[in-house]
């Protein structure tokens, strides 16, 4: 609603998941091609309410066009990605 204050649900501010901390460890980045670089690297978080640690490897794949990114792809699983991308494991 115009003009009205965004409401805290259990997950946080409008559904955004709240963390108490995150950062991102062992960061690598790879060609894949020409046009088309994967970023691969593990998150780590703890949850802001639960206190629940979280460690999971996930990966962004960017497209390039002319020299500029035009699509950003983020991926939960780096197997995944990695083959969205044509490269194996």
């Amino acid at each position: 609603m115009p003009g009205s204050t965004p409401r805290p649900t259990p997950s946080g501010t409008r559904g955004i998941p709240r963390w108490d901390s995150w950062h991102v460890e062992d960061l690598a980045f790879r060609a894949a091609g020409d046009d088309q670089v994967i970023a691969l690297f593990r998150m780590v978080a703890k949850g802001g309410h639960s206190g629940m640690e979280l460690e999971r490897n996930d990966a962004i794949v960017y497209r390039i066009d002319g020299g500029l990114i035009a699509r950003i792809e983020y991926f939960n699983d780096q197997k995944l990605a990695l083959e969205a991308v044509g490269l194996s494991a």
